[in-house]
């Protein structure tokens, strides 16, 4: 039986290696193709179509097809299964619409939410958000029906046009602007422990008043929410008061300075993007940046605009006014007993519409869900010592909002 997403990753990219990346060569591409590598021509891929059955579709999605003898029918694939995945829907899938990049220097305009580029800086994440890369819709189609990781070797593997390449998770992390070596020393996903409805009250208005409306998320956890869904963890859902997990745990390592390995969570869900056949095609910017970088001699157009995203803008009134004057300590994840919150009465109700999060809840156009949760919370290797070492050592900065 094949291993599930979860069981590829977990823990591997946090160990690491300790060979020494800086001798190997940045990629390796296998072809020869002299005139350049050109996109695939989706119009040349014989025309037939395929219906899977959602298991069969998810196993052969993690089945090593670079280890088989080529045998597709047509060359921008190595092997019949990968045709298939592409012409049984990876060809049709939808791709992820609000796919953008975020603007730090208009954010840096507002006096009062200029905290916030700090704190995507701290966590190590501003260049990746800030990313701004168009892309070819053949070379994303095709990188997903071909996309096979190597976690051990922490590699990545796939087809552009009529060759196969190969990248390093260090190549990739080059590529979108994340440091290797701080990424693997964060945290992975699931060694944040869920947080509940009590653990978060902090993050809402608890009474009505010109701050917002009782039950509405803060400004500040709003504006990394509206963020993250944008970017690396793309879903369409606007609903704020029925945040699903991973948010509020993101949002909470974002706002206290906990470190989270954003590497590992790309790589993941790039894997459940591709064997959830209900999930959108996402992260379109940050693999045309690694098939850029690892190809060089790419003939084809990106097409496609990456849209940048100003978050509220035509809200300018909202991100000038001064905070709240009631100010809320970040929950604290990591700490071995809950971190009390200010200013909330110990009778306050819960809002009624905040859903307590969990991954089975989550059930968006993205697929932040079973990569990070079959696995359980036990682990190994050096991330996860660092994990269970830090564990109680988050910081307990106030906010306001």
């Amino acid at each position: 039986m094949l291993p599930r997403a979860s069981s590829i990753m977990r823990g591997r990219f946090g160990a690491g290696s300790n060979r020494r990346e800086e001798k190997r060569p940045r990629a390796d591409s296998f072809g020869d193709d002299d005139e350049g590598t050109q996109p695939m021509d989706m119009s040349a891929v014989p025309a037939v179509r395929y219906h899977w059955v959602p298991e069969e579709f998810c196993k052969v999605c993690l089945s090593r097809h670079f280890e088989q003898a080529r045998d597709s029918p047509s060359s921008y694939f190595h092997t019949h299964s990968q045709f298939k995945l592409f012409r049984g829907g990876l060809d049709i899938r939808p791709m992820h619409l609000d796919q953008q990049w975020v603007s730090w220097s208009y954010l840096e305009r507002f006096v009062h939410v200029r905290s916030l580029v700090d704190m995507f800086e701290g966590v190590g994440w501003r260049n990746a958000l800030g990313l701004k890369q168009d892309w070819n819709e053949a070379v994303i189609r095709q990188f997903y029906a071909t996309l096979e990781v190597r976690a051990q070797k922490e590699e990545l593997v796939w087809m552009t046009g009529t060759r196969k390449f190969k990248a390093t998770f260090k190549d990739l992390a080059a590529a979108v602007g994340l440091n290797y070596q701080e990424m693997k020393q964060g945290k992975l996903v699931v060694d944040f422990p869920r947080l509940q409805s009590g653990d978060v009250q902090g993050f809402y208005y608890q009474d009505t008043s010109v701050y917002g409306p009782q039950g509405g998320l803060r400004r500040i956890p709003k504006l990394i929410y509206e963020i993250l869904r944008r970017t690396i963890v793309p879903s369409a859902g606007a609903n704020d008061k029925a945040i699903g997990w991973p948010f509020y745990e993101m949002i909470t390592a974002v706002m206290s300075g906990e470190k989270f390995n954003l590497l590992d969570w790309t790589v993941n869900q790039m894997l459940e993007c591709k064997r959830d056949v209900h999930s959108p095609l996402a992260f379109q910017p940050y693999i045309m940046a690694l098939v850029l970088r690892t190809v060089g001699d790419f003939r084809g157009v990106s097409d496609i605009s990456h849209e940048f995203y100003r978050p509220f803008f035509d809200q300018w009134e909202y991100l000038e006014r001064k905070p709240s004057p009631m100010s809320c300590r970040v929950p604290g994840p990591h700490s071995p007993e809950p971190i009390p919150l200010e200013v909330v009465p110990p009778d306050s109700p819960v809002p009624l519409e905040v859903v307590p999060p969990s991954p089975e809840a989550y059930r968006g156009p993205s697929f932040a869900s079973s990569s990070h949760r079959a696995a359980g919370t036990s682990s190994s290797g050096p991330s996860a010592r660092v994990a269970r070492r830090d564990r109680g050592a988050s910081h307990r900065r106030g906010f306001k909002g």
